[in-house]
């Protein structure tokens, strides 16, 4: 099966994917963190 890039996008469905992977993954991590109210690990999201 071909692989093509998403519309609008430098991107193949894999790496789309695989982008939408990661996000949801550090919103997953990030919502814990302030749900737990672990304000301690809460600037480590951020960078300089």
């Amino acid at each position: 099966m071909a692989t093509k890039q998403q519309p609008g996008t430098n991107l193949s469905p894999d790496e789309a994917r695989a982008l939408r992977f990661d996000i949801e993954e550090f919103n997953t991590e990030y919502a814990r963190i302030l749900d737990a109210q672990d304000i301690d690990a809460w600037p480590d999201f951020f960078t300089d």
